[in-house]
């Protein structure tokens, strides 16, 4: 549990997010001129836009207790600034200018947990790199494979690029599984980061998606299945998150487990992975998560599920609980996992089944 000043602090950024943002947007604008005809007539809008983000993720950041979260998101902006050609300097301005807004409005107390996240997000920012590398190698078997099916997305060719993967498969070049883990999930990343790099818009990552979900669903059928084990898993991504590929991997790896498994996809409202926990008598839920700012929704849905379906176990993952610091704790899991065989193995051990 936080602190109570933490939860506070919290609850009073939530609370006022619109107005601090409209504050620093103005006060920003009014210093900084320059900055409002380099951006045009919506400079103002977008600017808000822009501090109601940094507010969210400050919020998730004193609630968690973890600076660097905060910090993360700064150093994950610095590099889509560079990529977009924006002077990196404006960034550094604006946070400046929202930790002023901040002290001035926020009591005391408050402002020590919101100063301590800026300070280390000003701090990540003077050092963090201005470019994400690729970690996409083409030194492997699979690699090369995924490095095909790269190509042949980037070019726009859906039959080609799904034909590359499929085919493997069946021709035992690689088998389903490691398909999924080996080739599609080292190219989603690559092409994710080609978004970021500015590389590819965003039409194109949404062709990208679609077209994994399709390979998956092709691969789903040429997994080898296990027995039925009388469990049921409902599994999606927490609301405000629209990350699809985790969640049909996480799905598919449990039903070739044996699972009966309700797949809610993406983005899913709180109420609705309840209402699902208890039509389909679940015996695990399992939420993922891709950014900090997602830990206080994940929180919630978690809380709903304990008062509601008391009976049912609660497993977390995804790039919003990657790291040492056990978060998931914090969010009232009862596990997290670091990828699908780990959240079988842990499934199994929460559901009370024999490892498979």
């Amino acid at each position: 549990m936080m602190p109570a000043t933490q939860q506070m602090t919290s609850q009073l950024l939530d609370a006022s997010r619109a107005g601090y943002a409209a504050l620093a947007a103005e006060r920003l604008l009014e210093e900084h001129p320059d900055l409002g005809t380099r951006f045009g007539p919506r400079s103002f809008n977008a600017w808000r836009e822009n501090f109601a983000g940094r507010l969210s993720e400050l919020s998730t950041s004193v609630l968690t207790n973890d600076p660097e979260l905060f910090a993360d998101q700064v150093a994950w902006a610095k590099v889509a600034f560079v990529a977009r050609r924006a002077p990196v300097g404006d960034l550094e301005i604006s946070l400046r200018c929202l930790g002023s807004v901040l002290e001035r409005e926020l009591p005391p107390d408050a402002w020590r947990d919101v100063a301590a996240c800026i300070e280390r997000a000003l701090e990540r920012l003077a050092n963090a790199p201005e470019e994400v590398p690729s970690s996409l190698s083409a030194s492997t078997p699979h690699g090369k494979l995924a490095a095909r099916y790269v190509h042949a997305l980037l070019e726009g060719d859906r039959r080609r690029a799904t034909q590359i993967v499929v085919e493997a498969v069946d021709r035992n070049e690689v088998d389903a599984r490691s398909a999924y883990l080996d080739v599609l999930v080292p190219a989603q990343h690559e092409l994710g980061r080609m978004w970021h790099m500015n590389e590819i818009s965003i039409a194109e990552e949404h062709f990208v998606t679609s077209t994994t979900l399709r390979v998956m669903a092709l691969l789903a059928q040429r997994m080898p299945v296990g027995e039925p084990n009388t469990k049921t898993l409902v599994v999606c991504s927490v609301a405000g998150d629209t990350h699809a590929i985790g969640v049909r991997l996480v799905a598919d790896f449990f039903e070739a487990d044996g699972w009966r498994v309700i797949d809610l996809g993406a983005d899913v409202p709180r109420e609705d992975v309840v209402a699902a926990a208890l039509a389909f008598s679940a015996d695990l839920v399992a939420l993922a998560a891709t950014l900090g700012s997602h830990r206080r929704t994940a929180s919630e849905t978690i809380a709903l599920v304990r008062k509601d379906s008391p009976s049912t176990k609660v497993l977390v993952g995804g790039q919003a609980f990657a790291g040492e610091n056990d978060v998931w704790k914090q969010v009232g899991a009862d596990a997290c996992a670091g990828s699908p065989d780990d959240a079988i193995r842990i499934g199994r051990e929460l559901v009370g089944l024999t490892s498979a």
